[in-house]
């Protein structure tokens, strides 16, 4: 989860861009703590902010773009492998794009300046970082890891099926 500094100043925000009420705030906060979800996700799962408003929250948050919906929807398989299911689960980093040497990744805390160091040893390049939403982010890992793994156990389920036909 986010730490409390960045939330604060990501409510604040949101506050200011007259986006959210402190009573908003509050009854997102009580939610957040009992679910162990960031107030932001909260807030778009009870339908008072949209994704793209709190982009451009995190924007002025972070100082730095968001990953778009069209690079999020032309993301591949191929891209999510060049890191590991563990770092990125870990660092809350999605690859965007890893083509020659350019690597643009997007991340829910883009100040994780160890995430980053981890990112340039791995990859043996800097990457460019945009700020992605921790709802777009577990949307992405449910996508590619939780499904890969129902398709991994299916396949091996045939081929034992196919085994035990056999003998």
């Amino acid at each position: 989860m986010d730490n409390s500094l960045s939330a604060k100043e990501l409510e604040e925000i949101l506050l200011d861009m007259k986006l959210v009420t402190d009573e908003d705030i509050l009854t997102a906060t009580i939610i957040s703590l009992n679910n162990d979800i960031p107030v932001e996700t909260v807030l778009i799962h009870l339908g008072i902010i949209t994704i793209e408003q709190l982009k451009q929250a995190l924007k002025v948050q972070y100082g730095i773009d968001a990953v778009t919906e069209e690079q999020i929807s032309s993301l591949s398989e191929d891209v999510m492998n060049v890191l590991p299911e563990d770092f990125i689960k870990m660092y809350k980093v999605i690859p965007i794009i890893c083509e020659g040497e350019k690597l643009v990744v997007a991340m829910v805390n883009p100040n994780d300046k160890q995430a980053i160091l981890n990112i340039i040893t791995y990859m043996e390049m800097e990457p460019t970082i945009l700020v992605i939403t921790h709802y777009e982010f577990q949307k992405l890992v449910k996508k590619y890891y939780n499904e890969n793994r129902e398709r991994k156990i299916i396949r091996l389920v045939n081929i034992k099926r196919k085994e035990i036909g056999k003998n």
